[in-house]
């Protein structure tokens, strides 16, 4: 009797982690062979716009595997319409190999959902239940997926196997990111790269380039983190409404509202990946401060990508620390990124009514809110917006 892995997913892409996963379970449960199946419409999730279909997911895939042993793809599920459920594949496995073991390989977001999924019953009597369970993960979810685990074996008799790994630690979420902003080699096979960049895949091979307002918005909100979309949509309104308040360029300030958080959900260990990429040079206190970086990183990539202006890049840049002697666009998304709707804190009502009052004395006013907020938090300001405090103290001096 033999022992036949099922590794499904929609793999858009499938990148180094899929592939060093289903190795390291293979190996250590002694399988004969995986296959991986590209779903054609999955059932658990919504694919996001722009994605390949099912038949270049599953080509990608096939080079990904090229040089692999003992794992292969399959395009079972691409064969049949309508949802991909994983059950309809376990029966057709069981009519294919009756004298073999199954085993059903998941990552731990489908693990958690599990009891969800379509026929739950009947997948547990066709095949052992396989997560990927990460060695050095959350220690909460750790207990979480431990907790399930006993659920399903006393909810299903289902056979569940947890394998400890320390897998390439990234999503196909965010490797799509890295694909757009030109950063994603260290997680896919070159040759699928190639191949996504051949086909201009995933925002690839200069398709960002100088987009219309409506393409900028829909490429904005698809490589956000989804509970950000209300903030950038509401520093988008703000933006235009202080750009007309001040006679700033309106299509300039929804450019750079729309691009302000682009390389946000970018995590800090592949924020340096765009360090590199586009040779920025960090301060001390940027390196010790990870969070920052998505500024100056946003603003290369909006140059570089998107092939924005000067003056959107500058404004993306010094937007969420500011800095000395700002322009008026500066000011304007500084001001929109602080003030705009979905913010809720102490003394911001008023910034929000100084805002189309006094420009100036609003953005002194943002500035100090957050200086005196990190002194509170025992936490180090960035020397930029110190500076400006200063400049703009100053600027208020002269005045009186």
């Amino acid at each position: 009797m033999g022992k036949i892995g099922l590794y499904g997913g929609s793999f858009n892409p499938p990148h180094l982690g899929h592939i060093k996963a289903a190795q390291h379970v293979k190996e250590l449960l002694n399988l004969d062979q995986i296959l991986m199946m590209p779903a054609k419409v999955p059932p658990h999730k919504t694919l996001p716009p722009h994605t390949p279909d099912g038949e270049m997911r599953y080509r990608m895939l096939q080079i990904a595997l090229s040089h692999v042993t003992g794992i292969q793809a399959c395009d079972w599920e691409l064969q049949r319409n309508g949802l991909s459920y994983t059950v309809e594949t376990l029966y057709q496995l069981h009519r294919e190999f009756p004298e073999d073991e199954l085993y059903l390989l998941m990552g731990t977001d489908m693990f958690l959902s599990f009891s969800q999924w379509y026929r739950a019953d009947e997948i547990c009597k066709l095949a052992v239940l396989v997560t990927f369970a990460r060695s050095d993960g959350d220690k909460k979810q750790k207990e979480e997926i431990e907790r399930l685990a006993q659920f399903y074996r006393e909810r299903y008799q289902a056979k569940v196997c947890l394998v400890p790994h320390k897998a390439v630690d990234v999503s196909s979420t965010q490797v799509r990111r890295l694909l757009a902003f030109g950063c994603a080699d260290a997680y896919l096979h070159p040759d699928v790269l190639k191949f996504i960049e051949k086909n201009s895949f995933y925002y690839t091979g200069g398709t960002l380039q100088k987009v219309s307002l409506g393409t900028l918005q829909e490429v904005s909100y698809t490589l956000a983190d989804t509970k950000r979309i209300a903030h950038i949509a509401g520093c988008v309104d703000m933006a235009v409404r202080l750009a007309e308040c001040y006679d700033a360029d309106a299509v300039l300030a929804q450019r750079a509202a729309l691009l302000h958080d682009i390389t946000k959900p970018v995590r800090p260990a592949d924020q340096l990946l765009l360090c590199e990429r586009y040779g920025i040079i960090l301060s001390n206190f940027e390196e010790e401060n990870p969070q920052l970086l998505h500024a100056k990183t946003g603003a290369a990539v909006a140059k570089a990508i998107f092939g924005e202006c000067d003056e959107v890049c500058k404004a993306i840049q010094w937007h969420t620390t500011g800095k000395e002697n700002m322009g008026l666009l500066d000011k304007v998304l500084y001001l929109a990124d602080f003030i705009e709707p979905s913010r809720n804190f102490e003394g911001i009502a008023s910034v929000r009514k100084l805002a189309f009052e006094n420009l100036d004395e609003a953005l002194l006013q943002a500035l100090q809110l957050s200086i005196n907020f990190l002194k509170e938090k025992g936490k180090s300001c960035d020397p930029n917006s110190q500076r400006a405090e200063k400049f703009l103290l100053s600027l208020k001096q002269k005045g009186n």
